[in-house]
């Protein structure tokens, strides 16, 4: 009987997770082509003024990625501005400079914070130390998960002892 009740309580949760995804891709389609539809049609400005146009959406970049405002809407407008794979290079590296900017402050501000934090708790120095061993992987399978936001992601790593070099190569696998 106890199996049976934990097999339904998955099914449930499995089900409600892709109901949550399948609301959110929906919700995410209904921003852009109709609250958001106003705002899209004046980025033409990032391409009409070249290189300060590109310059300008490359600070957006960062900018979203300081206050976790997903990147997704930004990706959705490069390849609106510049086309489909010349929007996806674009954005795909300034998704990758932009990451380093909330992983260096959380290194500088939040790894003091958490490592007092961890110390005493032998559960969650374990927990540290196997993403820290796992590194680029760990980068790279939570970038795969459309549930943790990539932003706040980065200040979760620069808290953690996962090298920068790490944060770079599970980001140029995966982020997307």
């Amino acid at each position: 009987m106890e199996r049976w009740v934990i097999r339904m309580n998955a099914a449930r949760n499995a089900i409600l997770g892709v109901v949550a995804t399948i609301a959110g891709i929906v919700f995410t389609i209904f921003l852009t082509q109709t609250i958001l539809a106003g705002i899209i049609s004046k980025m033409d400005w990032f391409v009409e003024n070249g290189y300060l146009g590109y310059l300008a959406l490359f600070v957006v970049f960062i900018i979203m990625a300081l206050f976790l405002i997903p990147a997704s809407f930004s990706k959705f407008v490069c390849g609106h501005l510049f086309g489909f794979i010349p929007g996806m290079i674009f954005a795909w590296i300034a998704s990758m400079i932009a990451a380093l900017f909330p992983h260096a402050i959380a290194r500088k501000w939040l790894k003091p914070w958490a490592t007092r934090i961890i110390e005493n708790r032998p559960l969650m120095a374990d927990i540290e130390q196997a993403i820290v061993n796992d590194g680029w992987k760990t980068v790279a399978y939570t970038r795969i998960s459309l549930v943790l936001p990539y932003s706040l992601l980065n200040y979760v790593f620069g808290a953690t002892s996962v090298k920068t070099v790490d944060l770079i190569k599970g980001n140029t696998l995966m982020i997307v």
